[in-house]
C-alpha cells in the first residue's frame, strides 16, 4: 500500500500512485532499456509462485504480482546531469518497491526512465551552505551517487526510512528491477558472483543495428553496459523462462537467439566473436534460466 506524501500540494498525487504505475506492464514485449540519451527502455526480481504446471502462467503471474507491490510513491527533485552536462534539478516521479529496487519516471503513468538497486546504500540528509531545503543522498562506494530533494520534512524523512529499510534488507532474492529498466544503478564490477560475463554484441530491437557491450548474466537477467568499468547499466534483458539456442540468420557469424515463453514477448539476439564463446554463454544462459526457474516451481 502506498504512503501519501506529507505536502498537501503533493498528496493527492501520491494517493494516486497505484494507479498509475500499471503502463509500465502495458508492454507486452519485453523491450530493452536504454539510456535516456539513446531512446532506449526496464526488469524486475521473480516472485514466488504457486506450483503451475505451465511455465508462462508462472510467468504471468510474476509479472502481476510485482505490479502491486508498492511501499512508497511520489515526487522527488533529482539531481541530473553529466560530467559533460551541467547539474540541474528535475521533477520525478519515483516509486519504491518491495523488489529492493527504487524507480523513477518523467511523468507519472510513463515507463521508468530509471531504477536505483537499493542494496547495500547508505542514506544520508545533507545540510549546509547553499543546500536546499529537505535535501538528502543515496551512496554507496564505487556507485553513482543520488541527491534528492523532498517537498517537506515529514516526507524526506518517510523517504529515507523506507529507502534505508530497503538498503539493509537480508533479502538477497530480490536483486533485479522489474522487467526492463533502463540506467540501472548497478556497477558491472559489483555484482557477485555473476553466472557469466564478457562482451557480446547484441542487436536493437528497432533498427536492428549492432553494438558491443559488456555484460553481466546474473539470475537469469543480463546487464548491458558501455564498459566493465561503467557504474550504471545501459539497460537490462529480465530472461526467466526463455529457451536460449545458437543461430545462423542474423546476419552474424557465432550468433544467439533467446526465444521468450510467449508469443508477445521479444526475442533478443546476440552475438559472440568465436564459436568457444558462443558455447560458453549459451551454456551459462541455460544454467542460469534453469536454476531461477527451478527454484520458482519448488517455492
Amino acid at each position: 500500500m502506498c504512503h501519501s506524501s506529507s505536502s498537501s500540494s503533493h498528496s493527492s498525487e501520491s494517493l494516486d500512485c497505484t494507479n498509475n504505475i500499471h503502463s509500465e506492464e502495458d508492454s507486452s514485449s519485453a523491450q530493452e532499456i536504454l539510456t535516456s540519451h539513446d531512446n532506449s527502455v526496464d526488469g524486475s526480481s521473480l516472485l514466488s509462485s504457486s506450483c503451475e504446471s505451465s511455465s508462462s502462467t508462472l510467468n504471468r503471474l510474476a509479472f502481476s504480482s510485482e505490479k502491486h507491490n508498492i511501499l512508497h510513491c511520489g515526487y522527488l527533485l533529482k539531481l541530473g546531469g553529466t560530467g559533460l552536462v551541467p547539474k540541474h534539478w528535475n521533477k520525478r516521479w519515483f516509486v519504491l518497491r518491495g523488489d529492493n529496487c527504487l524507480y523513477y519516471y518523467r511523468n507519472k503513468g510513463e515507463k521508468p526512465a530509471g531504477a536505483i538497486i537499493l542494496s547495500n546504500y547508505l542514506v544520508t540528509s545533507v545540510i549546509g551552505p547553499g543546500t536546499r531545503e529537505f535535501t538528502f543522498q543515496l551512496s554507496r562506494g564505487g556507485a553513482r551517487t543520488y541527491t534528492l530533494i523532498a517537498f517537506s520534512e515529514l516526507d524526506m524523512k518517510t523517504w529515507m526510512q523506507l529507502i534505508s529499510e530497503c538498503a539493509r534488507s537480508d533479502d538477497k532474492s530480490c536483486i533485479t528491477p522489474e522487467r526492463n529498466v533502463h540506467n540501472v544503478g548497478i556497477p558491472a564490477l559489483s555484482i557477485i558472483d555473476p553466472d557469466c560475463h564478457g562482451y557480446i554484441w547484441k542487436r536493437g530491437e528497432i533498427h536492428k543495428s549492432w553494438k558491443k557491450r559488456y555484460a553481466v548474466l546474473k539470475d537469469a537477467t543480463l546487464y548491458y553496459y558501455k564498459d566493465m568499468t561503467e557504474t550504471t547499466a545501459i539497460g537490462l534483458f529480465r530472461l526467466h523462462y526463455y529457451h536460449v539456442d545458437e543461430t545462423e540468420s542474423i546476419g552474424r557469424k557465432y550468433g544467439i537467439v533467446a526465444i521468450p515463453p510467449e508469443a508477445d514477448m521479444r526475442t533478443f539476439y546476440f552475438a559472440t566473436e568465436s564459436e568457444n564463446d558462443r558455447y560458453r554463454w549459451i551454456r551459462c544462459f541455460r544454467s542460469s534460466i534453469e536454476s531461477i526457474s527451478s527454484c520458482s516451481t519448488e517455492e
